[in-house]
């Protein structure tokens, strides 16, 4: 789940304009702990091995998203503030880059966090949110068939929408703000140079995450240990414990 909210979200927030839409949806900006949350809800729901078959609860948080997908075009465009140009708000090439951010990326996300997984672990996990992004309804030529295509379908994305732009800087700014709030003080004053780690110095140049070569030095050290660690370690993380760590988070985003 941190690599969901250090890594995933604001990989999202670089792209434009697609990020114009997430902008002006006043309430997420509103409450970007709630967007979190809800995002974290829709992973573990569609995560539980057989909640994707008919009437069973990663069914229905898809169908629930894809509703939720067609009231924000909705609203965003009587609003009068979308441009033509900017084509449909949450088009298919947007819930693309979306799929991947929570897929591709964040495989790459454990790579950088020294979680080693098999080459049969990537390709299942991929192929979960290829049948997700089927049921979403993106393109069956956006949805990659592996680990291959997954990293060239990001590269071509990425060259065509990263930039950056005044709406992904103000997002990431109001997600960092958020999480000084309920990250311990240590971890949050490192965050900003570890979600910048975790993005690559052009992502993070796009949504104005500045280096800071001391912060940038510790933060590369403590990865450089933990990957070291990771070898000689068994990862006993179980979905369980991961459900309980994420219904703390809710508790806590309820607070605020």
């Amino acid at each position: 789940m941190t690599l969901l909210g250090g890594l995933s979200l604001p990989y999202c927030y670089a792209a434009s304009p697609g990020n114009k839409a997430l902008y002006l949806s006043e309430k997420m900006r509103q409450s970007p702990g709630k967007r979190l949350a809800d995002t974290a809800d829709f992973i573990l729901s569609v995560c539980i091995p057989g909640s994707l078959e008919k009437n069973q609860e990663g069914s229905f948080a898809i169908n629930r998203t894809r509703l939720i997908h067609a009231i924000a075009r909705y609203h965003i465009l009587i609003k009068g503030s979308w441009e033509d140009r900017w084509g449909m708000p949450i088009n298919k090439e947007d819930m693309a880059g979306t799929n991947l951010a929570f897929s591709y990326i964040l495989l790459v996300g454990l790579q950088k966090s020294a979680h080693i997984l098999s080459i049969r672990e990537k390709e299942d996990f991929l192929f979960l949110w290829r049948y997700i992004g089927y049921q979403l309804h993106i393109s069956n030529q956006l949805l990659p068939a592996s680990f291959t295509e997954a990293a060239e379908l990001e590269r071509n994305i990425r060259s065509r929408h990263f930039k950056k732009s005044a709406e992904g800087v103000t997002l990431t700014k109001e997600l960092l703000q958020y999480y000084k709030h309920i990250v311990p003080s240590i971890d949050g004053y490192l965050l900003d140079s570890q979600i910048r780690y975790w993005l690559g110095e052009n992502v993070a140049d796009c949504l104005g995450i500045p280096a800071q070569p001391f912060k940038d030095s510790v933060v590369q050290s403590v990865n450089s240990f933990r990957e070291l660690g990771n070898l000689f370690r068994i990862n006993n993380n179980t979905y369980s414990q991961m459900l309980t760590r994420h219904q703390k988070l809710k508790i806590l985003t309820s607070r605020r």
